[in-house]
């Protein structure tokens, strides 16, 4: 286990790794109360059969799903969710690793040593600046432009929820960032941008 991990320290008392599995098993029964109450309501509603023309089910997967057609119809709007999206389609390994890294004691994943993590911590690196500048960049614009769209007829819209969600992305992307900044203290890697300014 690395010595500076935090998952190698005690925290009143409890060693890292047990808070990480409080709170891994917590968010996880929170997660599967909110999913049944969601099923309970769908199950209210007409059936829907899934299983018929599945070409078309992937083929609508493919191009909504990830490709995010619909995203162009405004340029800007667009391009910010865009860089968001992608950010963390290549991120989300990351955020498999942090994990696993929390519940066992600080170990990471097997395929993000070698060639290939020492590829990914430089892309991962440059998508977190390109997802933090893209929620800057994003708070900005509803703070100083405030499109008329995102705004309903007479009511004040949903700003504060999207502050959030900006907000608590915008803080992934920095605690990574110092993260990865600490660990290069004691690691000496390759440099990278983002890891540099948690470094300094």
């Amino acid at each position: 286990m690395p010595p500076l991990h935090p998952a190698a320290h005690d925290f009143l008392g409890l060693p890292g790794f047990l808070w990480a599995w409080f709170l891994f098993l917590a968010a996880l029964g929170l997660f599967t109360v909110i999913v049944v109450q969601r099923i309970a309501i769908l199950r209210h509603g007409q059936p829907d059969p899934r299983w018929g023309d599945w070409r078309l089910r992937w083929r609508g997967l493919f191009v909504f799903g990830l490709l995010q057609q619909r995203q162009p119809r405004y340029f800007w709007a667009g391009l910010i969710h865009y860089l968001i999206f992608s950010g963390f389609l290549v991120l989300g390994l990351r955020s498999l690793d942090l994990i696993v890294q929390s519940l066992g004691g600080g170990y990471e994943l097997p395929v993000l040593q070698g060639f290939f993590g020492d590829f990914y911590a430089g892309l991962k690196d440059f998508f977190e600046l390109l997802v933090l500048g893209a929620c800057i960049w994003a708070m900005l614009r509803r703070g100083l432009l405030r499109p008329e769209r995102y705004r309903r007829e007479g009511q004040p819209g949903h700003q504060a929820e999207a502050y959030l969600v900006l907000g608590l992305i915008a803080v992934l992307m920095i605690t990574d960032i110092l993260f990865e900044g600490g660990r290069a203290w004691t690691t000496p890697s390759a440099w990278l941008p983002a890891t540099a300014l948690g470094y300094g």
